[in-house]
């Protein structure tokens, strides 16, 4: 059972059961006082966080990343999509608190935005109090990241991982993306037909991947398990004509990926 009260599905998996009650608890519009609440407890959970095991991984995992990529943390950016409503989920608090500790431990002087179609205003208020800017049109990911990028998508539906690779499927570009979500060697595991490749299967060519641990059973699990900071510096190293650059996936490839 996590905080919101609802049981999650196997070790491991994030799956929700007893989905449809979920939904309508998520949607609900949130009153003054689950605002009250949820900011009360976002300080409480930024304590927690900092002292953690997870933060202590997430840490060194993206460390040693960027001291691979050497990127300029004033160029630097963070996106992140379907953290849900604040309001409503704690599971959906713990991740903007990870998110906000991100920007604080990365310095991350660019744009700091958040992308959600379920926000509700009371959420869109906290996000702002947290230095986020909130939106409720979200572009699916469809960004085309110019400069160094932080995606933070964790449990994110597995079209939205595909999308920001062919928004970005260049050897030029594809190298200022990092994404902080799902083990993309978790979706390498699945064969599939070469006719039904995205561009995430793709991506194993030039992946680069360190995974972020969490202990089983902790109240940070169900938000952050199979997470992973993954970036595309090999890209950078492939001849801008060589084949890999031409893959265009079919788009019956992504409509039917599914969602995890």
């Amino acid at each position: 059972m996590n905080d919101d009260g609802w049981k999650v599905a196997g070790k491991g998996k994030g799956r929700w059961r007893n989905k449809p009650a979920l939904a309508e608890c998520l949607n609900r519009e949130p009153t003054l006082a689950d605002f009250d609440k949820a900011r009360e407890d976002v300080l409480l959970l930024e304590k927690q966080l900092l002292s953690s095991s997870l933060w202590s991984s997430a840490k060194s995992a993206i460390s040693e990343t960027l001291e691979r990529l050497q990127w300029d943390a004033r160029e630097l950016s963070l996106r992140a999509y379907g953290l849900g409503s604040f309001c409503n989920s704690r599971e959906s608090r713990r991740q903007i608190v990870f998110a906000k500790a991100l920007v604080s431990h990365l310095k991350i002087l660019g744009d700091v935005l958040v992308f959600e179609p379920q926000f509700h205003e009371y959420d869109s208020i906290l996000a702002k109090e947290l230095a986020f800017t909130a939106s409720t049109f979200s572009d699916d990911a469809l960004f085309s990241a110019s400069t160094p990028t932080l995606f933070f998508m964790p449990h994110c539906p597995r079209q939205l991982y595909n999308n920001v690779l062919q928004s970005n499927w260049k050897a030029t570009q594809l190298s200022n993306v990092m994404i902080i979500g799902n083990k993309f060697s978790n979706y390498y595991l699945q064969i599939r037909p070469r006719q039904m490749r995205s561009y995430l299967e793709t991506s194993e060519a030039v992946m680069e991947e360190k995974a972020i641990d969490v202990e089983y059973k902790t109240e940070w699990f169900n938000a952050f398990n199979d997470q992973a900071v993954i970036t595309f510096e090999k890209a950078a190293s492939i001849p801008i004509d060589d084949p890999l650059w031409s893959f265009t996936a079919d788009p019956a490839s992504v409509s039917s990926s599914g969602c995890t």
